[in-house]
């Protein structure tokens, strides 16, 4: 919350506690006069515009950063099939070693690599696994009555709800 924002609600905050203290009861008409009195509102209205804005952006981001990363694996695919057709072509001329202003290239021998013929064949000793939480079925188990060791609820939070007009 801006510093602005804070400022005016606690201003409402206020305006509100006066009217209620002066024996006002009509929470509408109540409303209608901070609404009137304070900057609230339009601040509120414009903020929650700016974070709409600021989703379209994320999205717009994520959508243009799908299309470079494909962009990207396009551009790796041709940098490896290049250097595949000069590895080839070095080994049918039967060169070893090329010299150029801008870098030496050789032909060599890589060590011997790994080959998984098998992944659940491996022993467990050189597999990675990971532990993820089931939040969902952990929560159905908590609300039923069971108890699950290293989770519990934790208090219901105060959440924002925008409806589109």
């Amino acid at each position: 919350m801006t510093r602005y924002m804070a400022h005016e609600a606690e201003a409402a905050a206020r305006l509100k506690e006066a009217l209620l203290a002066a024996g006002y009861e009509d929470e509408d008409a109540i409303n209608d006069t901070v609404e009137g009195e304070t900057s609230l509102n339009e601040l509120i209205v414009a903020t929650l515009s700016a974070a709409e804005d600021d989703g379209c952006m994320a999205a717009a981001l994520a959508e243009r950063i799908a299309t470079m990363q494909e962009r990207k694996k396009r551009i790796e695919a041709r940098k490896d099939a290049r250097r595949t057709a000069v590895l080839m072509a070095m080994e049918t001329a039967g060169l070893r070693r090329i010299e150029a202003p801008e870098f030496t290239v050789t032909v060599g021998r890589s060590g011997a690599k790994v080959v998984i013929t098998d992944a659940a064949a491996i022993p467990d000793k050189y597999v990675k696994t990971e532990r993820t939480p089931m939040k969902a079925d952990i929560a159905a188990a908590l609300k039923a009555g069971f108890s699950v060791e290293g989770a519990m609820l934790g208090n219901p939070t105060t959440t924002l709800t925008v409806k589109r007009s």
